[in-house]
Formats: C-alpha cells, sequence, structure tokens
C-alpha cells in the first residue's frame, strides 16, 4: 500500500486570559491582574508554533512527546505557578527544565484523564520552564489530542475559578494505523530499540518496507512509502516501487549517519538509487565501498525470495527513490 502524507493535524491552540472576579456581594473588592506570563508549544520561545508534538504522526500505540514552556514576561514574582496535562493517553515521563533559581517539578497526573501535573514557585521576571511530557498513544482513534492548563492558583478542573488565572494551550498528534505504509514515534531516552520500521510482510498490496535506526535516542522518527514518484520522475527515467519517506528528528543532521533499510517485492539488480532532501535538491548515491561511509547504499538481491534489499547510510532525512 501506499501512503500519502497527510496534511498535519491541525492543533488549535487557545489562548483564554480570564480575569478573577470577586464575589458579586462584595463590590468593594478588585479584581487582580492577570499574571504576566507568555507560554506556547515546541522548542525555543516562539509564539508563532502551533504545535510542540514530536513527531506530529505517529503509530497507535506508540510514544509522543509534546514540549510545552511558559516565562514570566513581567516585573514582579509569579508567586506559583501549576500546570496540568489533559488527554486519554497514558503517561510515559516527563522532563523538566527550569531557568532563573525557578524551583519546581512535575509528576504523573491523578488519572481520570489528567496525566500530568506540575508546579512551581516562584517564577520570578524573566525566568521560564519548559516541559517535556512523554505519552503512550492509544491504540486506536484518528488523533492524540492534549490540553495544557496553566494556572496561578491551583490545578484547575476544567476552567477557571474565582480566584486566579487559567491560561490553556490545545495541542495534538495524528495517529495513522497503516502499518503497511507508516511507523512513527518517539524514540525514548534509553530505548535499546531504536528502530521505526512500516510491515516487512511484503505482498502484493505491501510491496514495500522502510526500517529506519535512529542514530540516538530522545528524538521523533517516521518511516513510510508514497507512492508518488513525481520527484524522482522530473529527472530520472524508470523509476519503480514507492518513495521510502523518511523523518528524523525533523532534519537534523547527523554527520557520522545512519542507515535505512528499504526492501522491494521483485528483482532490481541494476538498479540506482537517488536521495531527494526535504527543501527539493537532491543527491544521486553510489555504491558503498568496503567500509560504508555516508551517504551511499548497498543492494542485496535475493532471486529466490524475489527481493531487494538496499541499504542506505544517510546524514539527514528525506525521500529514497529508485530508478
Amino acid at each position: 500500500m501506499s501512503w500519502n502524507r497527510s496534511v498535519r493535524l491541525p492543533a488549535t491552540i487557545s489562548l483564554t486570559l480570564a480575569l478573577a472576579l470577586g464575589a458579586l456581594a462584595a463590590p468593594a473588592l478588585v479584581s487582580a491582574k492577570p499574571a504576566p506570563l507568555q507560554f506556547g508549544v515546541g522548542t525555543g520561545f516562539d509564539t508563532s508554533k502551533d504545535t510542540g508534538a514530536m513527531p506530529q504522526m505517529v503509530s497507535p500505540g506508540s510514544t509522543v512527546a509534546f514540549e510545552v514552556w511558559a516565562r514570566n514576561t513581567g516585573g514582579s514574582n509569579i508567586s506559583k505557578l501549576f500546570l496540568t496535562a489533559r488527554t486519554a493517553a497514558a503517561f510515559d515521563s516527563v522532563t523538566v527544565t527550569n531557568t532563573g533559581k525557578t524551583a519546581g517539578s512535575c509528576s504523573p497526573g491523578t488519572g481520570g484523564g489528567v496525566a500530568l501535573r506540575c508546579s512551581w514557585k516562584p517564577v520570578k521576571p524573566g525566568a521560564s520552564v519548559r516541559v517535556r511530557l512523554i505519552l503512550t498513544a492509544p491504540a486506536s482513534g484518528p488523533s492524540l489530542p492534549v490540553n495544557f492548563e496553566w494556572s496561578s492558583s491551583g490545578y484547575i478542573t476544567g476552567g477557571n475559578n474565582s480566584h486566579g488565572d487559567l491560561f490553556t494551550t490545545n495541542d495534538a498528534a495524528a495517529l495513522n494505523g497503516d502499518i503497511d505504509s507508516f511507523a512513527g514515534r518517539w524514540v525514548k531516552v534509553g530505548d535499546e530499540n531504536l528502530i521505526v520500521q512500516t510491515n516487512p510482510n511484503l505482498s502484493n498490496a505491501n510491496p514495500q518496507s522502510t526500517k529506519i535506526t535512529a542514530p540516538k535516542d530522545g528524538i521523533p522518527v517516521t518511516a513510510g512509502e508514497d507512492g508518488d514518484l513525481s520527484d524522482c520522475q522530473e529527472f530520472f527515467e524508470g523509476c519503480f516501487g514507492q518513495a521510502s519517506v523518511l523523518n528524523v528528528n525533523s532534519g537534523e543532521a547527523f554527520p557520522g549517519g545512519f542507515t535505512v533499510e528499504v526492501v522491494y517485492k521483485g528483482t532490481f539488480p541494476y538498479a540506482e538509487f537517488v536521495h531527494f532532501f526535504d527543501d527539493g535538491t537532491f543527491e544521486e548515491l553510489e555504491e558503498c565501498g568496503e567500509t560504508p561511509q555516508a551517504p551511499c547504499f548497498q543492494l542485496d538481491v535475493d532471486w529466490y525470495a524475489n527481493t531487494t534489499t538496499v541499504t542506505f547510510y544517510l546524514t539527514e532525512n528525506g525521500k529514497t527513490f529508485g530508478h
């Protein structure tokens, strides 16, 4: 089967700055100003990013990372800061980074849809907190939504109360259960299994398999097949099979290289291969020498099994084509 890369699942980011009002029966009370909190998703302090999911599409039952951050942009302390993550996914692990002598930590949530609870005090002017939450996606469904709730008054259940501010961020990762043409997950820190692989059982319906061995742990990796050969056909004749679509840490370059093994149903003893980068440029790959040095490929034809196995040694992600 062919995997046609989907448009990234839209992640709605709701920025709600809610003022806590005094009781109507006490008109002499003055409502407090909202905490001077800037917050967002993803790496860097970039408020324009609409998702912190890594990868943005994963296989059901696999791990996925979400990264969120907040910082005090005001001139005085935020005396307390809380974060709650609400999702149907299961808690796996969390990493917290605090700056500016901020004291705080995170722990698994209470269950019942609450996957994470964090607290800090105080958050001084200019200080920031960053949370990377690893979740295990459900075994089925089209997406994995997560609702992050920042508050200066405590753990709030789904909305504001009368004593503080609530700042919400909605994020999501797409789930793709087509094992023949897609595999994706967050390769966890300390994970000895660095392999991300589409269905290796070839058939007429599944004529190609792609396996990536991640160059390190703690990164998002996806592998897939796409029947669109137009990139290859624009420059080369005889393009065959499917494009193997590779995402290794969102395009990070790895000078030491990493391996990708593509198995085709059929024998292609004289095939050549090309690697397209994310920006549309490409490199024509040479066969590896005795000691493989990226970028290059090794070809192995199994006439009895009617398969061709190509091992690519690459330094960054993109698409590979045979021609």
